[in-house]
C-alpha cells in the first residue's frame, strides 16, 4: 500500500478510530501492496472495513479491529477494556434523536444523544 493510497482514507471516520486503529492498520499493511482496500467507515456504531487480499491474516486482523472498535471512542479515542483500566467515563453506544449509533465516550456525546446500553450481540449484530 502505498503513502497515497494510505492517505485516501484520512477523515473516513472519526478522528479516534482513524488515529487508534485504521491508520496503524494501513501502515502495517504498507509491506503488502496486493491487500486492496475497499471501503472504511462507521456502520451501526462500529468500524466496518472492506479488503481484497488473498492473505487470510488480513480479514482475521479486520474482524478484530471491528470488535475493538466497540471499546473505542470514535471522536477521541478513548479506550474501555481490552487491558485498560475500566472507567465507566469511557465508550458507550449513544443514539441520537434520529436513530444514528456511534461509540463515543461521554465527553465526545453530544447533547442530543442518548445512552443505550447494549448487549455485546446487539453491538456486533451477533
Amino acid at each position: 500500500m502505498t503513502p497515497e493510497e494510505r492517505d485516501r482514507w484520512k477523515g473516513a471516520v472519526g478522528k479516534g478510530w482513524e488515529t487508534e486503529l485504521v491508520m496503524p492498520f494501513l501502515e502495517a499493511l504498507a509491506a503488502y501492496p496486493d491487500v486492496k482496500i475497499g471501503g472504511i467507515k462507521e456502520k451501526f456504531g462500529g468500524l466496518r472495513i472492506s479488503a481484497y487480499s488473498s492473505e487470510g491474516w488480513v480479514e482475521k486482523l479486520i474482524e478484530s479491529l471491528e470488535e475493538v472498535s466497540w471499546h473505542v471512542c470514535e471522536g477521541c479515542g478513548k479506550r474501555n477494556g481490552w487491558g485498560y483500566p475500566p472507567d465507566f467515563e469511557t465508550t458507550t453506544v449513544r443514539t441520537s434523536t434520529n436513530g444514528w449509533q456511534t461509540t463515543v465516550c461521554q465527553r465526545c456525546a453530544t447533547p442530543e444523544m442518548r445512552f443505550d446500553v447494549l448487549s455485546d450481540a446487539q453491538q456486533t449484530g451477533v
